[in-house]
C-alpha cells in the first residue's frame, strides 16, 4: 500500500470548515496515511477553544492517525515544512483547512502513481470551486463552478524538461498536489520568506530549470477533480495570512517586492535565446505565450458541481 503524510494548516480555522477537512480525510477510501496539523493559531484568539474542540475530536478518535503540532515559527511555508519533518511516509499530500477532498482523492492518486514514469509531483487538473464575492450592499455573491486548468499538459515537452515552464502558467491548486518526500527534501521544502506563490516556487524548484540544471524532473496530472476549493472574505490563506505569515503592513505590496526580488531572478520566463535545438518555432512560441509568470491560469467550465457528475473520471 502506498503510504502518505497529509499535510493540513490552520491559522484562525472557521470550525465548520475544518471539520469538513478533516472529515475528508478520514474518509478516504485509501486508509494509508497520517495526518499532521500544524496550528498558528494565537491561543488567545476568541474562537480557540471552538476550534481546538474540532481538532480534539479526531485526534482523540485516533492519535495515530490525527497528529497535533504548535507551530514553532511564521508562515504558511515553515507550517508546512515543520510538520513534513516530522512524518516519513514517501509520499506527501496538502490539503488546506477551508478546502475537503472527496473520498476517493488518495486513491486515484494512487492508481496515478503506480501508472506513472517517476513523476514527483501528480495533481488533480481541477477542483469544485466556490467562489464568495463581498458586494458594496454588504450581501456576497456566490458563485460555484468547476475549475480547470487550460488544456496544455499533453502539449508540454517533459522530456526537454519543459514540465518546469508548465507549471508557471499552470501552477495547480496546493490542496490538489502531492510530492515525493525525497525530490522535495531535495530543494529544502518551500521557501519560508515567500508570502504567496511559496508552492508554485516549490514546485518549480523540484522539476527543475531546464536553463540551470542538467537532470529535470516531470510530473503527472490526473484529468479530474478530486476535493472543493473555497474563494472568498473568510479565507485565512489569502495575502499570506495563512498561519500568521504576514506581520502588519500591505501583504500584497510585500508579494511585488518578493515577485521582484526573489520571483523573477529565480524563475525568468522563457525568451527565443532558450528554445533548445530541434524544437519548431511554432511550439516555442506557445510555450512562451503559455508560461505568463507565476500566477494561477484557469478556465471555469460549467456550472455543474463535480459531485453530481455520474463519470467523474471521464467528464473532461
Amino acid at each position: 500500500m502506498m503510504d502518505y503524510d497529509v499535510i493540513v494548516p490552520i491559522y484562525k480555522m472557521k470550525t465548520d470548515f475544518l471539520d469538513r477537512c478533516l472529515q475528508s480525510i478520514a474518509d478516504q477510501t485509501h486508509t494509508e496515511w497520517k495526518c499532521f496539523i500544524s496550528d498558528g493559531t494565537p491561543e488567545d484568539w476568541e474562537d480557540y477553544e471552538e476550534m481546538m474542540d474540532i481538532v480534539n475530536k479526531y485526534v482523540e478518535q485516533d492519535s495515530k492517525k490525527f497528529i497535533y503540532l504548535r507551530q514553532s515559527g511564521k508562515g504558511v511555508s515553515q507550517a508546512r515544512n515543520e510538520a513534513i519533518s516530522l512524518g516519513c511516509a514517501p509520499y506527501v499530500a496538502f490539503l488546506d483547512g477551508d478546502d475537503y477532498w472527496y473520498p476517493t482523492h488518495l486513491e486515484w492518486l494512487t492508481e496515478t502513481i503506480e501508472e506513472s514514469d517517476d513523476h514527483v509531483v501528480i495533481w488533480w487538473d481541477c477542483s469544485d470551486i466556490v467562489i464568495q464575492f463581498p458586494m458594496s450592499s454588504g450581501e456576497v455573491h456566490t458563485m460555484q463552478r468547476i475549475a480547470s486548468f487550460f488544456d496544455d499538459a499533453d502539449k508540454c515537452r517533459q522530456d526537454l524538461g519543459h514540465t518546469y515552464y508548465y507549471f508557471m502558467g499552470h501552477p495547480p491548486m496546493t490542496s490538489n498536489v502531492i510530492v515525493t518526500r525525497e525530490r522535495f527534501e531535495a530543494v529544502d521544502g518551500f521557501d519560508e520568506e515567500l508570502q504567496m506563490a511559496e508552492d508554485t516556487d516549490c514546485w518549480m524548484r523540484m522539476v527543475g530549470d531546464p536553463r540551470k540544471v542538467d537532470t529535470t524532473y516531470g510530473f503527472g496530472q490526473l484529468a479530474a477533480a478530486g476535493g472543493w476549493h473555497e474563494i472568498g472574505p473568510h479565507q485565512t490563506i489569502s495575502g499570506g495570512q495563512q498561519t500568521s505569515a504576514a506581520e502588519g503592513g500591505d501583504p500584497l505590496a510585500v508579494f511585488q517586492e518578493q515577485v521582484t526580488r526573489i520571483i523573477v531572478p529565480r524563475h525568468p520566463r522563457p525568451t527565443i535565446e532558450d528554445k533548445p535545438e530541434g524544437v519548431s518555432d511554432e511550439y516555442w512560441f506557445w510555450l512562451v505565450e503559455s508560461t505568463g509568470g507565476i500566477g494561477r491560469s484557469r478556465m471555469l467550465v460549467g456550472n455543474t458541481p463535480y459531485n453530481e457528475i455520474d463519470d467523474r473520471k471521464s467528464w473532461l
